[in-house]
């Protein structure tokens, strides 16, 4: 199993080191360059840290080309460690969230490729190996905007947990503005495949197209506003059965990666980066998230024998099950006519519990996740180790009881299948996430300088003279008073923030580090 960092500029992958400070409490997705010592520090609003260059022209801009460089990435891996090289080299590609442009770019990559080496035409035959890809798998992913966007207001108006996030007329408003998104998104891709067909990002014409699609989509102007007025509502992207701010899926990985011992213990000579303002910036400039082809590339995938496997939590807004399931009906291949006339059937985690509802055919499966949010897994680890090991071994997800790729019976919609509002998560304040994880006020006692941290969760505060009062229940101020001195050691070393809080797609454009799990059967 290999985990990859990419674009380069995110995660531990890097082009050149500098030093410079993030302010967690502001904007921990900036680096302000510096000569600052990256040794200690306690100072949330200017961590001190080693960081990529912060350049956006070193760095890919489009996801095309991050799967050229994925490729080639392969080749010297493959060849440089055979020892991790299975017989026949076969692989399963996985990815969420913006892993549903990445995955099934690299997919696609790797067949055109193979192609090219059987080629008696192509000089790469003598150097390169073919791969073979046998699983896509693909969680709460967004992978046609096209497709997908239509669903947004719909889902915030009208869901299975009956929460109705905004009013009639907010909906109704939205759903006027997303024709216009449609059609400058169709303008971008024709410009694209005349211009661009390899999508190098190189040509100004259609960059300029594409990325006035994403800013009126997705951006920051009016129209954006209107078409999602549900950040406006107090509730979580990520699952909108949960207020803002909520802590949950923990973001402890990004303490972990930012430790100095865990660094030391990977051999890694920089801070985590969860979010890079350059990849961002790089990638807004081409308006990547409207561009692609990830669409049609499923379907040539499945007629080329790939098992494609679709999960997607139902609680979550950001990539939302509604527009997943439009996303599976709207693949065109072989197997399409088959898999739209296959019903959903229940999906056994084990002998006692439904974990779920699945619709499948002839290798194509998508999966609703019950009670869950974009990161499905997390809320439901059984049910989706259940689907993980089904895709591998190529059987049916419903029951991982049988080798046919059948159609699956039962109903044609699954939308009456209705989930109960969970409770709100307790409160965890986690410096590493204050954005996300933080309210106005954690945030400003941490700004302050008045937060009491241990273990990078925010536990108490400190009066005018020093004395500490440590959090009950409910993170209000108990009577439990200390004087003891905080730790300074927890923030010894700094690392950008994991997510900046912006519009539903620009939280989550590519320059969240994208994790790319590629595993070799």
């Amino acid at each position: 199993m290999l985990y990859l960092d990419q674009p380069v500029q995110v995660g531990f992958s890097y082009d050149e080191l500098v030093t410079g400070t993030v302010n967690e409490t502001l904007s921990p997705f900036l680096v302000t360059k510096s000569n600052a010592s990256v040794v200690g520090g306690d100072d949330l609003n200017a961590l001190p840290g080693i960081f990529p260059s912060q350049k956006p022209s070193q760095t890919v801009n489009t996801t095309a080309s991050s799967a050229r460089a994925m490729w080639w990435f392969l080749q010297s891996w493959l060849q440089e460690f055979p020892e991790y090289s299975p017989p026949n080299k076969t692989l399963s590609i996985w990815g969420e969230s913006y892993g549903g442009h990445y995955a099934p770019a690299l997919a696609s990559h790797i067949a055109a490729q193979n192609s090219l080496l059987r080629s008696s035409q192509s000089n790469m035959s003598k150097h390169a190996i073919p791969i073979t890809v046998d699983a896509l798998g693909l969680v709460n992913a967004c992978i046609d905007n096209i497709v997908q966007t239509p669903l947004y207001p719909e889902f915030a108006f009208n869901n299975t947990y009956g929460i109705q996030a905004i009013n009639e007329t907010e909906y109704k408003a939205a759903r006027a503005v997303v024709p216009e998104c449609i059609r400058l998104s169709e303008k971008c891709r024709a410009l694209g495949d005349e211009l661009d067909p390899h999508e190098w990002g190189s040509v100004k014409e259609v960059n300029d197209a594409c990325a006035a699609a994403f800013m009126f989509c997705f951006g920051s102007d009016k129209a954006a506003s209107k078409m999602q007025p549900f950040q406006t509502k107090g509730r979580d992207l990520f699952d909108i059965t949960q207020p803002k701010p909520n802590p949950f899926p923990p973001k402890f990985a990004a303490g972990y990666l930012n430790m100095r011992e865990t660094q030391q213990d990977l051999g890694v000579p920089l801070n985590f980066t969860g979010f890079s303002a350059a990849v961002k910036t790089a990638f807004d400039s081409t308006g990547d998230f409207i561009r692609g082809k990830s669409l049609a590339e499923l379907g040539q995938l499945l007629d080329a024998g790939t098992r494609v496997m679709l999960m997607y939590g139902d609680a979550d807004y950001q990539c939302n099950w509604l527009g997943g399931e439009q996303i599976s009906l709207a693949i065109n291949s072989s197997v399409s006519t088959g898999f739209r006339a296959a019903g959903y059937t229940d999906l056994f985690t084990n002998s006692s519990y439904k974990g779920g509802v699945v619709r499948e055919y002839g290798g194509l499966s998508f999966v609703r996740v019950f009670d869950a949010g974009h990161a499905a897994p997390y809320y439901q680890p059984e049910t989706a180790h259940a689907i993980f090991t089904r895709t591998l071994a190529r059987t049916d997800i419903a029951t991982g009881q049988s080798n046919s790729f059948r159609a699956s019976s039962g109903p044609s919609s699954s939308f009456g299948i209705k989930n109960a509002i969970p409770p709100p998560n307790k409160p965890l304040c986690y410096v590493w996430d204050v954005f996300e994880t933080c309210s106005a006020r954690e945030t400003a006692l941490l700004a302050a300088g008045r937060g009491v941290v241990r273990d990078f969760v925010l536990v108490g505060e400190r009066t005018d003279n020093g004395t500490e009062i440590l959090y009950g229940n409910g993170n209000n101020p108990s009577a439990t008073i200390s004087t003891s001195t905080p730790n300074n050691t927890e923030t010894a070393r700094a690392g950008a923030g994991r997510r900046v809080v912006g519009g539903p797609i620009g939280g989550l454009v590519a320059a969240v580090s994208s994790v790319v799990l590629l595993i070799w059967l």
